[in-house]
């Protein structure tokens, strides 16, 4: 009976180890939490509220799907890099070697004919810049992290009044009162 409670006690403990091992970072990897954000900026209209945001107020990306490379050299080849997808807080939770990633919205996955027919725009108030602007951004990461410890790290991407991410289009249509 004593060899019987000894060996449960045993392969207990050996269960536990293998858990812990399988969740556990590999050596040179860290547990990384990473919140994505905006800052959306007051764009005019009515006033922002007494003592409000002036610097404008924070906009999670719920439930969205972004792509990290490691390194800082973009080559849009996809097969190597990691798709993450937040939760309703904006939040994913991922192991990564050590090392600094470029994070990519989804839409530079696409070829560049079909992120530039997603980012153009018919409108009558707009007005877009250069083919090389529009390249220029198909190219570079939205941002970039650097991964050395277990960390959390907050990704504010760069929302502008009336054109969102494109930094590729101006809006020349009336502002709000």
């Amino acid at each position: 009976m004593k060899y019987i409670s000894l060996l449960s006690v045993v392969l207990f403990l050996l269960a536990c180890t293998s858990i812990n091992s399988v969740n556990s970072p590999k050596s040179g990897e860290k547990d990384v939490v990473l919140l994505i954000q905006s800052n959306r900026l007051h764009c005019g209209g009515a006033a922002p509220p007494r003592g409000g945001w002036p610097a404008g107020e924070m906009e999670l990306h719920a439930e969205e799907t972004f792509y990290l490379k490691k390194g800082l050299t973009n080559d849009h080849k996809w097969t190597d890099a990691i798709k993450i997808t937040t939760d309703m807080n904006g939040i994913d939770s991922i192991t990564l070697a050590v090392g600094d990633y470029m994070v990519f919205r989804e839409d530079k996955i696409l070829d560049f004919a079909g992120f530039r027919s997603k980012n153009k725009t018919a409108d009558e108030n707009y007005k877009e810049t250069s083919q090389d602007c529009f390249k220029y951004w198909y190219n570079a990461a939205d941002y970039v992290i650097s991964v050395k410890s277990d960390t959390t790290i907050a990704i504010n991407l760069k929302h502008k009044c009336f054109t969102g991410y494109n930094p590729c289009i101006q809006y020349t249509g009336p502002l709000p009162n």
